[in-house]
């Protein structure tokens, strides 16, 4: 699988881009943006595709509030700071910490 462009939004300079093979290609049944804050995005363009591919967001829900990531499938991921840093911000807002 060739590498993909995930972009953060909105671009940091510390992760405005990363390779990585991760990203899944499989589209969601209906794209969540409407409804979500939209953290990072696959850049379709990297990978010969197009569309908008929300790949990590936040969201308020009910007086809860959610964090979803659809990347971690691979075990470099886990060990990637970037990955670790966003995942440690993610608990600490689901926390409200």
């Amino acid at each position: 699988m060739a590498p993909a462009t995930v972009t953060t939004i909105p671009p940091r300079q510390t992760t405005s881009a990363t390779r990585s093979p991760e990203p899944s290609r499989r589209p969601f049944r209906d794209n969540p943006r409407p409804r979500v804050h939209v953290l990072l995005r696959l850049d379709a363009g990297s990978v010969g595709g197009s569309g908008d591919f929300p790949l990590a967001w936040v969201q308020s829900y009910g007086e809860g509030r959610v964090y979803y990531n659809a990347l971690g499938h691979f075990a470099e991921t886990w060990s990637d700071p970037r990955f670790q840093q966003q995942l440690a911000a993610a608990i600490r807002w689901v926390a409200r910490r």
